[in-house]
This record gives C-alpha cells, sequence and structure tokens, in this order.
C-alpha cells in the first residue's frame, strides 16, 4: 500500500522556534528489523513507544518521523490536558453522568502518564505541569453556561471555584471577563519542551528514533509489515500508526473524519512602548 499523501505544513511551528534546539536523530539509511515500529514522534508516538518500552522491556523499538521532532501538529498544539468533559455545544452543557465520569478517568490515565514520563525523564515545570484551568465567561450567556456546569460538576463530585469579575481582572489583568469557573486538574505543557523532551528521555532508553524519515509504504509479507522510507526499509512485528489525521493516508478511514484546524500566530517580544500602547 502506497502512503497517499505527506504531511505539509505552511511555516515553522512557533514553539519549537522558541525553545532550545535539543537532540537531532538521524535518517533511516539503510534495512532493519524491529519488533515495534512506530510511525510519527508526536505526543502519540512517543508516548506509545514509551509504554512498549514499560511492557516489552528487551523488544527493539523504533519510531519514525517524517519530519524532526516538534515539527508536526504535537509542536503547534495548544498544550492543554483537560481533565474534564467540556461539551459547550450540549443544550445544557452537560452529558451522561457516567459517560463523563469515564472520560473523566481517561483524561486523568493520560495526564497521569505525562506527568509521570515528565518527572522520569526531569523536565522542568515549564515543560509539564498541573495548572488547573478557568472558562472565562465575557457574556451572561457565558455565565449561565459556567453555572450549568458548576451544578453538573457537582453531581460528578469535583471541585470547582466560581470567580466574579473582580476575581477574574485580579487574575488575568483585564476588565473583560464578567466571571469564571476554575477547576483544578488540567495539565499545562509546553509542547516544544516537552515533545522534545520525552523524544531524549524514550531515545536514552533505547528507542531509536529516525527524523526525516517519512514512510512511503506498507505492506504485510508474510507474518511481518513492510515499511519503505526514501532511503530504507523496516520489517516489523507490530505497527502502531501514530499519525492523527494522516491515518487516511495509509488506506484507514477513508471518509470517515473531518480534519478541523485552528489557527494562531506568536510574534517577537513586544517593546515596552507597545505593551503600554496596547494597555497591556
Amino acid at each position: 500500500m502506497q502512503v497517499s499523501h505527506l504531511p505539509f505544513d505552511p511555516g515553522p511551528a512557533g514553539w519549537a522556534s522558541i525553545v532550545p534546539r535539543g537532540p537531532t536523530y538521524p535518517k533511516l539509511v539503510e534495512d532493519t528489523t524491529v519488533d515495534f515500529a512506530v510511525v510519527g514522534a508526536g505526543f502519540a508516538g512517543l508516548s506509545a513507544a514509551r509504554r512498549l518500552r514499560q511492557l516489552e522491556p528487551k523488544s527493539k523499538i523504533a519510531i519514525f518521523e517524517a519530519r524532526e521532532i516538534c515539527e508536526g501538529s504535537s509542536g503547534r498544539n495548544s498544550g492543554f490536558m483537560i481533565d474534564l468533559p467540556h461539551n459547550l455545544g450540549s443544550k445544557d452543557y452537560v452529558g451522561q453522568i457516567e459517560i463523563d465520569r469515564q472520560q473523566t478517568a481517561l483524561n486523568r490515565e493520560a495526564i497521569q502518564f505525562a506527568q509521570e514520563a515528565a518527572e522520569e525523564y526531569h523536565l522542568t515545570e515549564e515543560a509539564f505541569s498541573i495548572a488547573g484551568k478557568i472558562n472565562a465567561a465575557a457574556t451572561e450567556t457565558g455565565l449561565k453556561h459556567n453555572s450549568d456546569y458548576a451544578t453538573h460538576l457537582s453531581k460528578l463530585n469535583e471541585p470547582c471555584e466560581i470567580l466574579d469579575a473582580k476575581q477574574m481582572y485580579e487574575i488575568c489583568g483585564s476588565n473583560y471577563y464578567l466571571g469564571g469557573l476554575a477547576t483544578p486538574g488540567n495539565g499545562l505543557i509546553k509542547p516544544g519542551l516537552y515533545v522534545r523532551g520525552i523524544a531524549k528521555g524514550i531515545n536514552q532508553s533505547d528507542v531509536q528514533i529516525f527524523e526525516k524519515s517519512p514512510v512511503l509504504s506498507l505492506n504485510k509479507v508474510g507474518n511481518a509489515w513492510k515499511l519503505k522510507t526514501p532511503e530504507g526499509t523496516v520489517e516489523a512485528k507490530i505497527v502502531v500508526l501514530a499519525v492523527n489525521g494522516h491515518i487516511e493516508s495509509f488506506g484507514f478511514f477513508r471518509h470517515r473524519l473531518m480534519h478541523i484546524y485552528l489557527y494562531a500566530s506568536i510574534t517577537r517580544e513586544l517593546t515596552s512602548y507597545e505593551v503600554k500602547t496596547l494597555s497591556w
């Protein structure tokens, strides 16, 4: 099976541009055999490789990244690891209680896994921290959403705090918000630092990482999988496709996924005059 599309990004990842460069990893330039081949070196791929190393300490694991570490969506991510359900689109801002409990438990398991990885690889608090989250409300409708959500959280026995306009001003320095709803469990990461730190950590745990080694084809041959890159081939017992929406490019879930994009921008550091002019 030929891979139909390779990742393409219109410009540099902001987070990657403002953190230390970090280690570089080689291209695959030969034929190799592994037990586990992980395609994609973002959050999912790096986490999968770390978990595989925990479960299979003697196995040979390799990660294949089309670009460089942190250039993909993980290096462009907002950095929020949210523990609680937050379906703003539902009629009453709530879901079924048991479903929400299950989702919260799953989210927290992922946050704990990330926190343990950060501790194991000695990442700084800037790279990962449990920072909590505030749903800021700028309108009466927003305040009603927060009130409804607080009621739902009480049914889940989840702690939260309703904030008024004065408290919001003290927190963020803006009088724009009428109120907010604070919850304590949200994880906050700085994607560039986190992804590069995790990659370095698992590489030191004897997980091979190959950058600039896009998988061009993937085929089952007997009991093994054959992966082809521009300058090498891989034979693997098991393949983990950690490629986000690019899973369609590998022939899976075609016409079943809707790709959603969010955009933000980053500027140079503002001068004192610019900050004063903007009243910040």
